[in-house]
C-alpha cells in the first residue's frame, strides 16, 4: 500500500499568493497564517527572500499563543514586540513615504485553531508614523487558500500516470492470459470496446495494447480516446460516453473477461469516494464484491484520463486550491494502485 505524506505548499507557491492578497489590503494590518510541517525556520528564510518589496514581513509563531480569541490582538501585537528588527529592516529599506499597510505572514506549526477575523490593535510606539495608535488588524488562515494550476508540479501527477499505467498492464497481461484459456470470455467485452478502424479483431487489438503499454513511458501516460490504442483509452470511453445501460453492460463484459469473482476481492477492498459521488440515487448502496471493483475501476480510469488530460491542457481551465488538487490525485493514486494489486492477485483460471 502506498504511503501518502501530506506536503506544504512551496515558499514559491506561498509567496505568489500573498502577493496577489496584496492589491486587496483593506486593514492597516494584514496577517496571514499559513500551517506547515517541516521546517519552519527553512520555510522563513525562502519567503521572506520572495517577498521583499511587497511591504510584508515574515514571522514564525512559537510557543502556546493564537489559541484564546480573546487574546488574538494581544498575542499579535507580543509577537511583533519581539520580531521588531525584522520591522526595522522593513522600514529602513523603504524611501518612498510612509506604510498604509502592513502584511505580516505568520509561519505556525498547524491550521489557525480559532476563528478569522478582524479586531483593532495598538501599534507598538516604534512603528514609524503609525506608533501607538489604533489600527484594524484582518488575521487570514491562507493555509488552504493556496491555488495551483492542474499541472503544477507540486501536484506530482506522474504518479497517477504511473499507477494508470500499471493498471493498464495487469489488466492486458490478464485478459491475454483469459483468452488463452477461453477465448470466448472475451466476446462480450470486445462488442463493447470494438472499433471499425480495428485490425485482426480483439487478439489483434489486446496484444496491440500489450506492445504499446511496454513501449509507454510510465511517468507520462496519458491514454487517448481518440487513437483507442490504450485498454483504459476504450473503457474510459465507452464508461463516460455512451448511455447508463451501456456502461452497465461495459462492467459486467469486463468482468466475464477478468475473470473476477466475489471471493477475489479482498475484505479490507473500499470504494473510492470518486465512485460514491457518481453512484446513482436509485441503486442500492453496496452490490457483490466484484460488482463493486469492476464498477469502481471503471470510475477511476474514467477519473484519472480525465485529470491527466486536463492537466495536459491546464491552460484552458482555473487554478484550484492545492490541498483540494492533491487530495484527488492522492486518491487516485491509491484507488488505482488498489485495483492493479487486486488484478495482479486474481487466481488462475480453469478451462469451461
Amino acid at each position: 500500500m502506498t504511503l501518502l505524506i501530506r506536503e506544504d505548499p512551496s515558499p514559491e507557491l506561498v509567496a505568489a499568493a500573498v502577493t496577489d492578497l496584496v492589491a486587496q489590503r483593506v486593514e492597516g494590518l494584514n496577517v496571514y497564517w499559513i500551517g506547515v510541517t517541516g521546517g519552519r525556520d527553512e520555510f522563513h528564510t525562502a519567503l521572506t527572500r520572495r517577498l521583499r518589496n511587497t511591504d510584508t514581513v515574515v514571522i514564525v509563531v512559537r510557543g502556546d499563543g493564537f489559541r484564546n480569541p480573546n487574546a488574538l490582538t494581544s498575542d499579535l501585537m507580543a509577537l511583533l514586540e519581539s520580531n521588531r528588527s525584522a520591522f526595522d529592516e522593513l522600514f529602513d529599506s523603504r524611501s518612498d513615504g510612509p506604510l498604509i499597510s502592513i502584511g505580516v505572514v505568520l509561519v505556525a506549526r498547524t491550521a489557525l485553531e480559532i476563528p478569522q477575523s478582524s479586531s483593532p490593535g495598538v501599534w507598538p510606539e516604534w512603528v514609524p508614523f503609525v506608533g501607538g495608535k489604533e489600527v484594524s488588524c484582518h488575521i487570514q488562515d491562507i493555509s488552504h487558500d493556496i491555488s495551483v494550476p492542474l499541472d503544477s508540479p507540486s501536484l506530482e501527477l506522474s504518479r497517477v500516470s504511473r499507477a494508470l499505467h500499471a493498471l493498464e498492464r495487469a489488466m492486458v497481461r490478464r485478459l491475454i492470459y483469459s483468452s488463452q484459456v477461453d477465448d470466448s470470455k472475451q466476446i462480450g467485452l470486445y462488442l463493447c470496446l470494438s472499433r471499425g478502424t480495428d485490425k485482426a479483431g480483439w487478439t489483434g487489438f489486446i496484444r496491440n495494447a500489450d506492445v504499446v503499454s511496454k513501449k509507454s513511458t510510465p511517468n507520462a501516460y496519458r491514454p487517448s480516446v481518440r487513437d483507442g490504442a490504450a485498454l483504459t483509452s476504450r473503457l474510459w470511453n465507452v464508461s463516460t460516453a455512451e448511455s447508463p445501460a451501456r456502461a452497465r453492460e461495459l462492467e459486467q463484459h469486463l468482468r466475464v473477461a477478468l475473470v473476477i469473482d466475489d471471493a477475489d476481492v479482498p475484505d479490507a477492498w473500499r470504494q473510492s469516494v470518486f465512485q460514491v459521488l457518481a453512484r446513482p440515487s436509485n441503486v442500492k448502496s453496496r452490490q457483490s464484491g466484484s460488482h463493486d471493483f469492476v464498477q469502481d475501476m471503471l470510475v477511476n480510469i474514467a477519473t484519472a484520463c480525465q485529470f491527466i488530460t486536463s492537466a495536459h491542457h491546464a491552460g484552458d481551465y482555473p487554478s484550484f486550491p492545492i490541498h483540494l488538487a492533491r487530495a484527488i490525485a492522492d486518491e487516485l493514486l491509491f484507488s488505482l494502485s488498489r485495483a492493479e494489486a487486486v488484478i495482479n492477485g486474481l487466481p488462475s483460471i480453469e478451462p469451461s
